[in-house]
């Protein structure tokens, strides 16, 4: 299982709506680590979305529990380049194994409103990459516990630009002439 951990994430106030805020990779780099051993024939792989309550927003982008923000998950390698959810298909003529070494698994964090939230993504279970059937997944991610907070700030700072800032009518004040005030010391 991998932990999708990426920490704090935050959006700029000016980014359009379906821009890519952060794009994480981990590269699958153990060896002899899961593998799947296929006969001969047409073997299918699904790459499933499994996080309740996510919706597809188009473009295979989908919802989080913070408003404005977006999720789209895809896994490449040599022969496998896919976006979530789809089916791998491969014909093989002889027995083959298929691991997932050398390949990677990409996160995109997308901003899908002009107005978004900020707080923690849900944690649970999010993807699975298994046989179509199902039952033996080679590949799930997750979200541990604050694994990713979104921060929208309210405002942008213009930084180098001159400002002219309307303060009104100030009034000089001078302390009158032999008035003396008494300071208060230690109650």
């Amino acid at each position: 299982m991998l932990d999708m951990v990426v920490g704090r994430v935050v959006v700029p106030p000016d980014l359009p709506v379906g821009s890519v805020i952060l794009t994480r990779d981990w590269t699958m780099s153990a060896p002899g680590g899961a593998s799947y051993r296929c006969t001969s024939g047409t073997n299918r792989f699904a790459a499933k979305i499994v996080s309740p309550g996510a919706t597809d927003l188009g473009n295979k982008i989908y919802s989080t529990n913070v408003p404005g923000i977006g999720m789209r998950f895809s896994r490449g390698g040599a022969t496998v380049n896919i976006v979530y959810p789809d089916v791998f298909s491969s014909r093989v003529y002889n027995t083959t194994n298929y691991s997932l070494e050398g390949s990677r698994f990409t996160l995109e964090i997308i901003k899908t409103a002009a107005t978004t939230g900020s707080g923690t993504l849900a944690a649970g279970k999010y993807t699975s990459y298994d046989w179509e059937s199902g039952g033996n997944p080679i590949l799930e991610t997750y979200l541990s516990a604050n694994a990713i907070t979104v921060v929208s700030p309210s405002c942008s700072v213009l930084s180098g630009k001159n400002m002219n800032v309307d303060v009104g009518s100030i009034r000089a004040h001078r302390p009158e002439r032999g008035r003396h005030h008494r300071r208060r010391e230690g109650f």
